[in-house]
Formats: structure tokens, C-alpha cells, sequence
């Protein structure tokens, strides 16, 4: 394990699990535990570990963790050399992988983000090439976040009803994703039409006060573009399916260092913005 945090010029670090349970827990000036998440972080993750174990086969994977959300207990650390136990990290984002449901494509995982505003769990896949995160259907997102966000013992509650479930939902993913893998957008006009929407909804949640629906911003909308106008399919003017389009999104998305507080919810956002546009078909499965 190591001792020291070194950024170099990141904006985010990935850390372990055993370097989380090393730092300091989140408390305020009463030495109190917010009450959207009234235990150390660590310990959180320990126990959603721990439920989920008694049915599958869990493995922990990379905590990512914003250098701005950083607080640092200066006694413990007099130097400032960045010690990992004088540390408290106030965001962070990770995944648990569930190895007994699995293909050669993707695995089942259980994501979770945490902030200082509370704490959310996801149900969603891990695609194994590109490790890019996928998340469809508000079902399978409960959160303690915000106006909206449930007492942690009702988000707990809600929690220990997913467990008996996961092999359903798991079974649910493999549909929608085969399903998006059979529709194609073709490359001389529909994708460029996708690009315009997503441009005019990028640009209303950048300038419009309280327009939430754009499911990227426009830095992330410009990044997706640039990939996009690379392929050969595209330049071709080749169609291209729903799923490999999917996940140019979730490409972005999945390796931002901008967006870790919000980087399930903006998931979410994608998945629903793409299937109720092309894939409506699968309202019955995933869409609220």
C-alpha cells in the first residue's frame, strides 16, 4: 500500500480499497458522520461487499478520487507531503465486479459514488475491453443525494431488495444490449443528426438555467465528436449500431476526471436519452 498521494498533473487518482480504509473518515467540526451516509466510507463499501459475497463472487475494483475533494488533517501530515492517513476524501467514485456473472464482453457490477451530498448505488455492466460503465433504467440507481434522496435506512432497505434480483437484472442487460446491437444508424445523415441534438441540449444545459436533460456537456459532446469523425465507419458514411455508438458515450464518460460527482447519474442520463430515442421497444425492461 502506499503512503503518499503524488497528482503529478492528474485531476483524479485511482486508489485502493485498503488505502480508503487507511484514510480519515468524513466528519464535521462535532466529529459527526453526515446523515445520507452515517458511517465511514470504507466501512460502506465493506458492507455492500459483504451482502452481496454471501451470493457471488465480488472483487473490488479502482476507488477514483478528485484532487479537489481532498481534506487534509495538517497535524498528521506537518510536511505536506500528501500521506494518505492524514487524508479525508470527500468524492470518490467505484465498482464492484460480480465475476460469477460474466461473459467474454462484460461482467455484472454494482457501481457506487460518494460525496459530501450522500451517497448512490447502481446496478449496471462492466464492458471488459474498455472497463466503460453501463447503467440503464432509474430502478436500478437509489441514492440518499439531493430533495428526492431517501433516509439511508430506506436507501439500505431498498439495497437488500435488489440482492435477490441481480441475476434478473443481469438477464435484463444481455436483452437490451443484444437489441441495440441489432439497430443501425446510418452514416450519412442520422448519426450527424444525433450529434445536432445532442449540440442543441449540451448547449441549453450550459446556458439554460434549470435544463438537466442533456445527458453530456459540450467539452464531453466535442471529445465524442473528435472519435467519432475518426473511424472508418464514419468517414465511410457506413452505418453503425446503437451499442457501438453507446459506448463512444460511455467511453467519454466512463474516464472523465471532471464528472465524478455526478458520473452515475450522467450514465443514466445517456442510456435513457439513446433507448427512448431508438430503442423504445425496450421501455418494458428499463425505462421508468
Amino acid at each position: 500500500m502506499r503512503e503518499l498521494l503524488e497528482w503529478g498533473d492528474n485531476k483524479a487518482m485511482a486508489i485502493t480499497l485498503e488505502e480508503l480504509q487507511a484514510s480519515i473518515g468524513v466528519r464535521n467540526n462535532r466529529g459527526e458522520y453526515n446523515r445520507r451516509l452515517p458511517m465511514k466510507h470504507s466501512d460502506f463499501i465493506e458492507t455492500i461487499i459483504n451482502n452481496v459475497e454471501q451470493s457471488y463472487d465480488v472483487t473490488p475494483g479502482e476507488i477514483y478520487v478528485p484532487k479537489n475533494r481532498i481534506g487534509v488533517v495538517h497535524e498528521m501530515d506537518p510536511e505536506r507531503l500528501g500521506l494518505i492517513k492524514a487524508s479525508m476524501f470527500r468524492s470518490m467514485i467505484g465498482v464492484l465486479h460480480l465475476n460469477s456473472l460474466k461473459t467474454d464482453e462484460m461482467n455484472m457490477s454494482i457501481a457506487y459514488n460518494i460525496t459530501d451530498k450522500g451517497v448512490t448505488l447502481a446496478m449496471g455492466t462492466n464492458i471488459a475491453i474498455c472497463s466503460n460503465m453501463t447503467i440503464m433504467g432509474a430502478s436500478n440507481v437509489i441514492t440518499t443525494n439531493g430533495r428526492k434522496g431517501l433516509p439511508f435506512d430506506k436507501f439500505m432497505e431498498l439495497f437488500h431488495g435488489w440482492l435477490p434480483r441481480i441475476d434478473e437484472t443481469w438477464n435484463k442487460y444481455i436483452d437490451v444490449i443484444e437489441e441495440m446491437k441489432t439497430i443501425q444508424l446510418a452514416g450519412n445523415g442520422q448519426i450527424q443528426e444525433l450529434i445536432g441534438d445532442l449540440q442543441i441540449a449540451a448547449t441549453r444545459r450550459a446556458y439554460e438555467k434549470g435544463y438537466y436533460d442533456a445527458p453530456i456537456n459540450l467539452a464531453e459532446l466535442s471529445k465524442l465528436t473528435q472519435g467519432l469523425i475518426k473511424k472508418p465507419e464514419f468517414l465511410q458514411e457506413e452505418p453503425m449500431t446503437l451499442w457501438e455508438i453507446f459506448n463512444d458515450f460511455t467511453e467519454v464518460s466512463t474516464h472523465s476526471e471532471y464528472n465524478i460527482d455526478t458520473k452515475i447519474e450522467d450514465h443514466l442520463k445517456i442510456s435513457d436519452f439513446l433507448l427512448r430515442k431508438y430503442a423504445p421497444q425496450t421501455d418494458k425492461l428499463f425505462l421508468n
